[in-house]
């Protein structure tokens, strides 16, 4: 829990940059972190964890989350999408 959002996302993919940020909360390798990759599918993203991603997400990309949105983050690939389209980003960004 020592990890700090640091303008992580400078000069990278957002999803290179969300997966880089959850692999540092949750301790793991980012390879794990599938698209499909449920939230609470593997022992480290429990709730705490989880809203610590969100929060260092809003952190990192300057967005916030609206109750809704919170509720259709049922995977990686759903967060990396939310995100993208909060901060305004493309694929090719």
């Amino acid at each position: 829990m020592g990890w700090q959002v640091t303008g992580y996302a400078k000069g990278k993919g957002v999803k290179e940059s969300v997966k880089g940020i959850m692999a540092g909360i949750l301790n793991v390798d980012a390879a794990v972190l599938d698209d499909n990759l449920e939230v609470g599918a593997i022992r480290e993203w429990d709730s705490m964890h989880h809203v610590m991603i969100i929060t260092s997400l809003e952190k990192e990309f300057g967005i916030k989350f609206q109750r809704e949105e919170l509720a259709d983050m049922e995977n990686v690939g759903d967060i990396v999408a939310l995100v993208e389209d909060k901060a305004g980003w493309t694929k090719q960004q």
